[in-house]
């Protein structure tokens, strides 16, 4: 475990909007969030010509034990980066969110996060928003996970803005894996087929932003 708090610690505030959603998502995700470990955090970055630089960064976590931090820093070449951590009796929650944005070229966000329950069911959510402009543009990503007795769950939010001539992606992907149990005769390939799957990806142009899809389990 100390390994682990000192790979995240090294690996080193989204608007009320987009953090408001982030716990709705959590709360859909995790059924009983009163008695949930939860890890969220959140970075955003812009850039461009004549325009002010941004950064901003948030951790929060929500358990027993546990760490936050976050920085963030505008400039030539703007950055933000937080990380939760933490352990609970119910698991483990992880969440990472990176943001950067230099003045010339894409603005770049990145989020990742994972639950491991202590029934060994595990879920997992990144997201990641690219966005480009010859004038100026900003990438934004958050998201967070929760564990629970009942089990729990992860989300990712993508998203960015750029000027009109410019274009901005985003992808994210869930996995939720079931608890695991000992099955003689099952192959690993078919209990990989327990676990669910959704992938979004969307592509806009100009000041739109990204959306991510509905949920789709198969």
């Amino acid at each position: 475990m100390k390994a682990l708090l000192n790979t995240a610690r090294n690996l080193l505030r989204c608007n009320a909007m987009s953090k408001n959603l982030l716990i709705a998502s959590l709360l859909l995700v995790s059924g009983n969030a009163a008695l949930a470990a939860e890890a969220t955090t959140s970075a955003s970055a812009g850039n461009g010509i004549g325009r002010m630089p941004t950064a901003a960064a948030t951790a929060d976590y929500v358990g027993d034990r546990g760490f936050t931090r976050s920085e963030a820093t505008s400039g030539p070449i703007s950055t933000a980066r937080g990380v939760a951590l933490g352990v609970d009796e119910d698991g483990l929650s992880l969440s990472i969110s990176n943001a950067i944005a230099p003045q010339h070229g894409p603005a770049l966000a990145t989020n990742y996060n994972l639950s491991v329950g202590r029934d060994g069911r595990v879920s997992s959510s990144a997201g990641i928003a690219i966005a480009d402009g010859p004038v100026h543009r900003e990438a934004r990503t958050s998201g967070g996970t929760a564990t629970t007795a009942n089990g729990g769950g992860a989300t990712s939010i993508a998203e960015g803005t750029s000027d009109r001539f410019g274009t901005v992606r985003t992808h994210s992907i869930t996995n939720d894996t079931g608890p695991r149990r000992a099955t003689p005769g099952i192959s690993p390939a078919r209990r990989a087929a327990n676990g669910r799957f959704a992938v979004a990806d969307s592509g806009v142009r100009g000041l739109r932003r990204g959306v991510i899809a509905p949920r789709r389990s198969f």
